[in-house]
């Protein structure tokens, strides 16, 4: 016994079972059928050598063009014969509507008043979250006007959206 091992005493082993030790089992039964032709599929084939493809299509149903003929569904894409030029015609985009979410950057957006797709003017000014955060750090301690920073950031600022063009209001981001 090695030096600190445990004894656990003596290990069991395991011999074959030897068949018909089984009770209810036949000597010869096992888990797959021997016999040929007892699978579902037949077996398959060697490498190289694959099955004769199909003598016949399968007939075409009733009120089908003949054999040889293509067959197109209504509504899909039928080829344009050989030697048949075909152009693509740009659509006219449509004006989109102004979204409901304005970030706090200029975007794209179609001004219904000019008419024009436009990128936003964007103007930064304080507002009810601005005087929020300043409160807060004048409320923490907020020493040699600390409280002041919120004013100077964009980001804590609201956002107002305007045409360039035309200098309609479009729409603003609001910090609170």
């Amino acid at each position: 016994m090695a030096r600190g091992a445990p004894d656990v005493g003596p290990q069991a082993s395991y011999a074959p079972v030897p068949p018909g030790s089984i009770p209810g089992a036949s000597p010869h039964s096992t888990a797959y059928p021997q016999t040929p032709g007892a699978y579902p599929y037949p077996p398959p084939a060697a490498p190289g050598q694959y099955p004769p493809p199909a003598q016949q299509p399968y007939p075409p149903p009733n009120g089908q063009p003949a054999p040889g003929q293509p067959m197109y569904p209504q509504g899909s894409y039928v080829p344009a014969p050989p030697g048949t030029m075909m152009m693509m015609v740009p659509v006219p985009a449509q004006p989109q509507a102004l979204p409901h979410y304005w970030p706090g950057q200029s975007i794209s957006v179609w001004c219904s008043s000019c008419q024009a797709q436009v990128d936003t003017r964007v103007m930064f000014t304080p507002g009810l979250g601005t005087w929020l955060i300043a409160g807060g750090i004048c409320l923490a301690g907020g020493i040699l006007g600390c409280c002041f920073i919120p004013f100077c950031v964009d980001g804590l600022k609201d956002c107002q959206h305007s045409c360039p063009k035309c200098n309609r209001y479009l729409g603003q981001h609001k910090m609170v």
